[in-house]
């Protein structure tokens, strides 16, 4: 979450930290059943929101300590049962969806993202945590026994570069909310390496192969 807002500098991050990091402790996780923060203390956070607005509730401020204690303790324990309860699932559930993977396969012609290898350059303090991992849309030009394909890179040396397939990703368009699953008519029919946008991803930073 938080690579996504910070700069390519990576020199803001701890202006997003914070953030970043309430908004992820207050959201709901299936395997958990409810969000971190209530699995870890008990209770629920009072939002900005509701701060700005004095929007409080009486709950958890009673003037007895040992009423405030007993709540605790019931509302934690509780909560540790259902935690236990809904990781127990999440697991059942990776189990069955395993054998229903469909291996990856693409076509000559299909736009795709390439994972690129984080390579820090000297003198550069950068992170990999914060670096962006996918890059351009490029083009599938070929393929390369089961799991390697030909990648039309034209800022490369070599042009056309063999990637494994687990470094590659199905592009579906630079789009954002409400609509991420729509592509419009015109991407699918138009797209060329021509008119796609520059890519960051330098050619010391891409090796030759996936191997390499």
């Amino acid at each position: 979450m938080l690579r996504m807002f910070v700069s390519e500098a990576q020199n803001d991050w701890d202006l997003y930290f914070p953030r970043v990091q309430f908004a992820y402790c207050t959201l709901y996780h299936d395997s958990l059943g409810d969000t971190p923060f209530f699995s870890l203390y008990g209770r629920d956070p009072v939002p900005p929101l509701d701060l700005a607005f004095l929007n409080t509730k009486n709950e958890w401020k009673s003037n007895e300590v040992a009423e405030f204690r007993r709540k605790l303790y019931l509302s934690m324990r509780d909560t540790r049962r259902l935690v236990e309860r809904q990781l127990l699932k999440a697991q059942d559930r990776n189990a069955r969806r395993r054998p229903d993977q469909v291996a990856v396969e693409f076509n000559e012609g299909d736009a795709v993202w390439v994972y690129k290898f984080f390579r820090a350059r000297r003198g550069k303090k950068k992170t990999k945590k914060l670096a962006f991992s996918w890059h351009d849309p490029y083009r599938v030009v070929g393929q390369l026994g089961e799991n390697n394909y030909k990648i039309a890179i034209p800022n490369h040396s070599d042009r056309v570069v063999a990637v494994n397939v687990n470094r590659l990703k199905r592009f579906a368009g630079r789009w954002r909310r409400p609509f991420p699953n729509e592509v419009p008519p015109a991407w699918n029919s138009n797209l060329t390496l021509m008119t796609l946008a520059p890519s960051p991803m330098k050619t010391y930073l891409l090796p030759a192969s996936s191997n390499a």
